[in-house]
């Protein structure tokens, strides 16, 4: 796997990346520029989030509960992956850390014109 994807990460007491673009496995790391990657507590920690993500051509935006987190346009990153797949990913938790559930719902996908 490998190309952007959004981050989802429970808020915990400090905030967290949630919304923001990371390049897996591309070199970069963070696609949001470091000076906009900021910890925020938009998410609902325990309870359901909205996520809505917007990918068209090298433009990604992302909102959380109606807030928008992230309008970055990465021209670069789209010439090396202009096309991927959807995967709903969950890293391993160590033990003690928690939260350790995550579950999805209600997904829509929509091809944009």
């Amino acid at each position: 796997v490998n190309g952007p994807q959004v981050e989802i990460e429970a808020s915990l007491q400090n905030g967290a990346e949630a919304g923001y673009i990371y390049g897996e496995a591309t070199g970069r790391g963070w696609l949001t520029p470091e000076d906009k990657l900021i910890p925020h507590k938009v998410m609902k920690d325990g309870e359901w989030n909205h996520f809505r993500v917007i990918a068209k051509g090298p433009r990604i935006q992302t909102w959380i509960n109606g807030q928008q987190i992230s309008d970055l346009t990465d021209e670069e990153i789209y010439k090396t992956h202009p096309k991927g797949f959807i995967g709903l990913q969950v890293h391993g938790i160590p033990k003690g850390t928690g939260p350790y559930d995550v579950a999805w719902k209600e997904i829509r996908i929509k091809t944009l014109d």
